[in-house]
């Protein structure tokens, strides 16, 4: 696939066609040409403007703060997904695959700003407290986050099965991290039951 096909554009749009007024917790209205939200209903949700919801679209905006990132994915419904990885332990199915791109993460980001302290410390504590992190790093581990099947092991509803799927924007070291299930089936309803779980649970803290 080209880098149109695949960047922050491309994606935005993607989710954008996938997500209905309904399920965005806007009113359905008259008809439609498209099941989709519109770019005009995506600002709105995300408090940016429309003219920046085209730009990104267009590839014309490239580089979004994090505070935008946070606001579109929120916006589009993929964010804070159950699987919140301190009660809700995320298995990935491919370990080694994964163990090595978080190595390549960490190696790229040393290389980046190698006067960070705390990228440092980190990077050594795992040296000295993790001998298989030990040996990839040394080894030159190389690897990408691109997409696996993960099992998020939630407390309450038990193991559910999701495709993870992550969008990096080099320019700028942000990830966004997308859990799917397949329409219709048991692990989709388990990712809407924890959606649910996870809202009535922030509720309940508020009060």
């Amino acid at each position: 696939m080209s880098a149109d096909e695949t960047g922050l554009g491309a994606t935005i749009r993607a989710w954008r066609d996938r997500l209905t007024p309904a399920d965005a917790g806007l009113p359905s209205g008259r008809a439609r040409r498209a099941a989709g939200l519109r770019r005009e209903e995506l600002a709105e949700l995300a408090g940016v403007s429309v003219d920046y919801v085209v730009r990104l679209e267009q590839g014309r905006a490239s580089t979004p703060s994090a505070q935008v990132v946070s606001a579109l994915a929120r916006a589009l419904r993929l964010a804070d997904p159950p699987g919140r990885l301190a009660d809700r332990p995320v298995m990935s199915q491919s370990q080694e695959a994964t163990s090595r791109a978080v190595v390549a993460d960490l190696r790229r980001a040393s290389a980046r700003y190698p006067r960070d302290q705390r990228l440092a410390a980190l990077i050594r504590s795992r040296l000295d407290g993790n001998a298989r992190f030990a040996a990839l790093w040394h080894d030159g581990a190389v690897g990408g986050h691109a997409e696996d099947r993960k099992t998020i092991k939630h407390p309450e509803i038990g193991d559910i099965t999701v495709d993870c799927d992550v969008l990096n924007d080099s320019d700028t070291d942000l990830k966004i991290v997308i859990y799917t299930a397949a329409p219709g089936s048991e692990d989709a309803t388990k990712l809407d039951l924890a959606r649910v779980a996870g809202i009535t649970q922030d509720s309940d803290r508020a009060r």
